[in-house]
């Protein structure tokens, strides 16, 4: 964190040295600000760029966050009496066709719960479907495949379920899924049941880079294909319509200062049928007064839920709060304020606004005083602290203001449940709330500027022009650096990170960026972020000093053309 830092001045200084001379290319001061001021937003990034991950984490994270913490409560009390199925890695294509991935990358079919019960000769007998939600949050419409839960939402998955136990049953024949010599820690693990009561396990091993299985009693290779096949017929029946499932609704709520956690059954158009929901007595009370299980039950998943979740900082963060919940008797109010995150948003994104506003008007006052001191010392014309105070100001509200567009955009793009919404890659979210917030930024210094000094149109839509033309150029070199580390670069384990995905392909490619994790010398994701963020303020810098250099030499050419006409109209 220190090193960190201190490279994150060093990197903006030198940033913004090095720039001074281009920038005095310009010519007209008013495009001196405009080249610092358009880009405040990525000056506070590489300035504070630990504390702007974290909030950004914190502010986009807390569905996330509930939904690992109430699927994991929720396997550990329905595991008791069905047995779990791993879905297999599964993702949904753009159409809406659902594709089985390889192993090694992650994904999900869209089950929170999957899980069947066997008799004693390992024959299938009944399969239950659930899905969890906590607080407030309701079974909602997907963009392919209708509403969560319904023939039409549960058939297309439980295909491929099917499809990915024949596929493991395959490679069980043909001698491909060897013996490990330990229990599974950790991960997807498909569980297969077999005769007599004996139960397998089968997970894919990222080191040896194939399945691996492990019993407790020996197992030949043709009870475990029989013991998978089963499950592929079985999620073929119902992926048929020929088998109903049972389904489940999981809800895990803060009320009154307590934990309460129901189980509703589902009908086959997704709804829940009225006067099924049961309250799990065991897990529906306050954490103070749980059984001593319970309480370090609930301590392991919400601990995981955070470690699974945020990284660096962010983490020990959280686990502090934790800590700190468990010592105060809040830990209802803690997985509320992680879960509901709203205000907790909106307080962080404020901070962050604030900060990035002071750095916002520290840098237009750095710019706009420069060319000022320079003609009070060189040619003695007056200072103007007037005018020099109003442009402080302006940076402050542009920085500010766009880091709130910014963040909140970048939230209702990872929140969102529109069809439209959900068509734009994940990727692009950060360069579509950083053009917003850059955008902004530009439009209020440009058009303020004008205002407050009694510029004309032109000039603020040209301030405008240039702010926009670096803020998405600084935008899409950040995505490009950061998809060129993931493809070319490698990860802590020594695994390619174009052959990982989701947050574990964009963490591994931050650490990457940043010299390797902190645990291996490196500067983490932390030092990442400096390096994208000081890439992009360079490439952004570089646009905007091109394009008011532009403006200058249009003018000058314009100034040329209308003095040649006077002359020629003298001949």
């Amino acid at each position: 964190m220190k090193i960190s830092r201190k490279v994150s001045r060093v990197i903006a200084a030198l940033i913004v040295t090095c720039f001074l001379p281009s920038a005095a290319i310009a010519g007209d001061r008013p495009y001196i600000p405009t080249v610092a001021v358009s880009n405040t937003t990525l000056i506070s990034t590489v300035r504070g760029a630990d504390s702007v991950i974290l909030r950004s984490r914190f502010g986009t994270s807390p569905s996330n966050f509930r939904g690992n913490f109430g699927e994991s409560v929720m396997r550990d009390y329905l595991n008791k009496t069905w047995v779990p199925i791993d879905p297999g890695p599964i993702s949904i294509a753009r159409g809406g066709e659902m594709v089985l991935l390889d192993p090694f990358k992650e994904g999900r079919v869209g089950f929170d719960g999957l899980s069947m019960r066997f008799d004693a000769k390992g024959n299938p007998r009944s399969v239950m479907v659930a899905e969890s939600k906590f607080g407030g949050s309701k079974l909602g419409h997907t963009k392919y495949s209708g509403k969560q839960m319904s023939d039409e939402w549960i058939r297309p998955r439980a295909a491929k379920t099917a499809q990915h136990h024949r596929r493991m049953a395959s490679l069980v024949k043909s001698g491909r899924v060897q013996r490990a010599a330990h229990a599974p820690k950790s991960g997807k693990v498909t569980h297969v049941n077999l005769s007599n009561r004996r139960k397998a396990a089968i997970w894919w091993n990222k080191d040896a880079r194939s399945y691996v299985y492990y019993s407790d009693t020996p197992v030949d290779a043709k009870s475990l294909e029989r013991g998978l096949n089963k499950v592929a017929q079985m999620m073929d029946g119902v992926a048929a319509g020929k088998i109903t499932p049972r389904r489940i609704l999981w809800n895990i709520d803060i009320e009154n200062g307590s934990f309460k956690v129901t189980v509703s059954n589902i009908d086959a158009k997704g709804e829940v049928v009225p006067g099924s929901e049961k309250v799990v007595d065991d897990l529906s009370k306050p954490y103070a007064k749980m059984t001593a299980k319970n309480q370090a039950f609930m301590d392991e998943e919400i601990r995981y839920a955070i470690e699974k979740q945020y990284n660096g900082s962010a983490r020990k963060s959280a686990l502090k709060d934790f800590e700190t919940a468990k010592r105060d008797g809040k830990v209802e109010e803690f997985v509320k304020k992680y879960n509901f995150g709203e205000s907790h948003f909106l307080r962080e994104a404020g901070l962050a606004s604030l900060k990035a506003g002071l750095y916002g008007g520290g840098l237009a006052l750095i710019f706009s005083a420069v060319p000022r001191l320079w003609g009070s010392i060189v040619n003695g014309e007056k200072f103007d602290y007037a005018s020099l105070a109003k442009e402080a100001a302006l940076g402050f509200v542009s920085a500010s203001f766009s880091t709130m567009a910014g963040m909140g955009t970048h939230y209702l793009l990872s929140a969102s449940q529109s069809a439209l919404v959900n068509l734009i890659p994940q990727k692009l979210h950060s360069i579509i709330s950083g053009t917003v917030g850059g955008v902004l930024a530009s439009a209020i210094f440009a058009y303020g500027y004008a205002w407050l000094n009694g510029g004309s149109l032109r000039d603020a839509n040209r301030m405008m022009i240039t702010g926009v033309g670096s803020t998405a150029a600084g935008a899409l070199a950040s995505y490009a650096i950061l998809q060129t580390a993931m493809l070319v670069g490698t990860a802590s384990t020594g695994t390619a990170i174009s052959s990982l995905s989701g947050a574990a392909a964009t963490n591994a490619a931050m650490a990457w960026l940043g010299g390797g994790t902190v645990a291996a010398g490196g500067w983490g994701a932390a030092g990442g972020a400096i390096v994208m963020s000081g890439g992009a303020l360079i490439v952004a810098f570089a646009v905007s000093a091109a394009i008011s250099y532009g403006w200058n030499r249009f003018d000058q050419n314009k100034q040329l053309a209308h003095l040649r006409a006077l002359v020629y109209s003298y001949d």
